[in-house]
């Protein structure tokens, strides 16, 4: 046992156990590594939840289908100004900080 799993709780412990099926996790990671899996599940959740809505008001609309088609191409052309701002703060901003942002 090392310095770093003799100073962990007992519940950091537990959630480490828990997790070492998946994969490797110190005791110390268990909490960051659960709520990392906790925030994807949020988002695929968020995301399989507002699908099927905003497929529904498409289709409600006239010309459904081609309404579908247009909006995505209109989503992707939206997206690229965003991406290239992220890749240029990404160029400035140390690898640790963007991380968090």
């Amino acid at each position: 046992m090392t310095s770093a799993d003799s100073s962990s709780s007992p519940l950091q412990r537990l959630l480490a156990r828990a997790l070492s099926p998946i994969t490797e996790v110190k005791p110390y990671e268990a909490v960051t590594a659960l709520l990392l899996v906790l925030n994807i599940f949020l988002i695929m959740a968020a995301y399989y939840i507002i699908k099927p809505a905003r497929e529904a008001y498409m289709s409600l609309e006239s010309g459904g289908a081609e309404l579908a088609s247009y909006a995505s191409a209109a989503m992707a052309l939206a997206l690229l100004p965003i991406l290239r701002g992220y890749d240029r703060m990404s160029e400035r901003v140390a690898r640790r900080r963007l991380i968090t942002i």
